[in-house]
């Protein structure tokens, strides 16, 4: 803190010295404040943009700032953010919870197009489970979900820090908030199975909702679906079933829903 201070106060002094910028932009990036850092950066290109060496600063940064967990978790959502509100538009609940579980690396999913292209990189490619439910449905097998650990299913965010119910339901929007409520659990690199929650909100109200595109939803299935919803009692849903599920093989289509638990099991629709 006290070199960013000095280098800060070069800038100061001397704002068309580049040395200075070069010297306030290795202080950041060291702090990690990495955004801070590619702007000082970028300043000081503007500064002399003969040298080539201030790109050479900004893609060094920019690479170090595509691996944060933050980051990682925008280009997450954006790369599936078509098919994250459509399927909870289709739900049809303002106050549901869409969850979707990624079968695949959540830095390999969560990795930036422009890296992957430059590198030669094709993107990532993983199995992902859909399913939408109520939010007291949702909360309950949360809670289940927490005291005993389910294979697949995630207890701690993507920062290892425990999942806990107060906080979560604080957290949730109210209905007609216009907000969707989505909950990603993603393999974050202790293993396979070993998952991390991503929750958010996304903006999806009427100003929204427009523009999203028109899908074709698979057809009813044709024999008992009790195989497919006795799985997801043991991975992921003891207390309720998903109103709604699907699925989707990354690179590809989404397939929601493939089971519509009112139509194809209404027997097993939770109260």
């Amino acid at each position: 803190e006290t070199a960013l201070a000095d280098a800060r106060r070069c800038v100061e002094l001397a704002p068309q010295w580049p040395k200075g910028r070069f010297r306030e932009g290795t202080c950041l990036r060291q702090l990690d404040r990495l955004a801070e850092a590619t702007a000082a950066f970028r300043a000081g290109r503007a500064l002399e943009p003969e040298n080539k060496d201030w790109d050479k600063e900004i893609d060094k940064t920019e690479q170090l700032r595509s691996t944060t967990p933050s980051v990682q978790a925008r280009q997450l959502l954006f790369s599936m953010l078509p098919e994250l509100l459509w399927a909870w538009a289709r739900g049809g609940d303002a106050a549901g919870v869409l969850q979707v579980q990624a079968n695949g690396e959540f830095k390999e999913l969560g990795a930036a197009k422009w890296r992957l292209v430059r590198e030669g990189k094709t993107p990532a490619k993983a199995n992902l489970r859909y399913a939408f439910m109520g939010r007291k449905d949702y909360l309950a097998n949360l809670a289940a979900n927490l005291q005993k650990p389910a294979d697949g299913v995630a207890v701690v965010d993507l920062e290892g820090k425990p999942l806990k119910i107060p906080e979560i339901g604080a957290f949730l929007p109210e209905e007609g908030a216009g907000h969707a409520t989505i909950h990603i659990d993603v393999q974050n690199g202790a293993g396979a199975g070993k998952m991390a929650t991503l929750l958010c909100k996304l903006p999806c109200d009427d100003l929204v909702r427009p523009f999203l595109a028109t899908r074709k939803e698979p057809e009813r299935p044709k024999g008992t679906v009790e195989n497919v919803l006795s799985l997801q009692r043991s991975s992921g849903f003891p207390k309720a079933l998903p109103r709604l599920l699907g699925f989707q093989a990354l690179p590809g289509d989404l397939n929601f829903p493939v089971i519509d638990l009112e139509r194809d099991a209404p027997e097993a629709k939770s109260g």
